[in-house]
């Protein structure tokens, strides 16, 4: 509906915490070089910041292994493993351990205290798939982690590239139908919690009324 994306406070001390995980990672600092700075969004880096992105940055290091290659933000062509033509899935990837062990590690750092699952994350599986496809599918085991440090810390899931194979049938389905000219909406809690268009969309406020429907005795 072509809304204009508004930063909350939470999303900019979020994207202030990546901007020091980093760098940090970059040039083998510790997050406590940045405090008493301020982020290029202006957030200033707080004692409280370093502490949480400290966690993530020990455990990428305590993770990395001699042979092991490193990338921080890098990006990943989602659409490519879809078999799109169009370049209209992509995402940046915080962490990606490309091991000597014969294992890809994909992590992401979330810095909220909205709790985050591992199991059946999207956009872990779809930035691993973008990973595999880049790396000619060489790697038969995959870890997918989340660092929340303010919920539940280190969130490690093992599969393999044949379990991820599986979903993208499922996400290209997906992409599809969400393409198509006349699609249908499909509102959920989940889906339409961060959407801009929410309040002026028919089929979100009907979805709400019958969930407050359903809550009436």
């Amino acid at each position: 509906m072509g809304k204009e994306s508004v930063s909350t406070k939470p999303a900019a001390v979020g994207t202030a915490a990546h901007w020091v995980l980093e760098h940090a990672l970059l040039f083998g600092m510790d997050a406590d070089y940045f405090l008493g700075c301020d982020a290029p969004n202006g957030i200033p880096i707080d004692a409280e910041i370093c502490t949480h992105v400290q966690t993530a940055i020990d455990w990428v290091e305590a993770e990395i292994a001699n042979g092991d290659e490193l990338l921080v933000e890098s990006k990943v062509d989602i659409y490519k493993s879809l078999g799109l033509d169009l370049p209209v899935i992509y995402g940046t990837c915080d962490i990606r351990i490309l091991g000597s062990n014969g294992v890809l590690t994909v992590a992401d750092y979330k810095h909220g205290v909205w709790g985050v699952s591992v199991k059946k994350n999207p956009q872990l599986e779809l930035y691993a798939l973008g990973a595999l496809h880049a790396l000619n599918y060489v790697y038969d085991k995959v870890r997918l982690v989340i660092l929340q440090p303010r919920n539940g810390g280190v969130k490690i899931l093992e599969t393999t590239t044949e379990q991820l194979l599986s979903n993208e049938l499922m996400y290209r389905h997906s992409v599809d139908t969400a393409l198509y000219e006349n699609s249908v909406a499909i509102p959920s809690s989940n889906s339409c919690k961060f959407c801009l268009a929410k309040h002026e969309c028919a089929e979100n406020w009907e979805f709400r009324n019958r969930e407050i429907v359903d809550l009436m005795p």
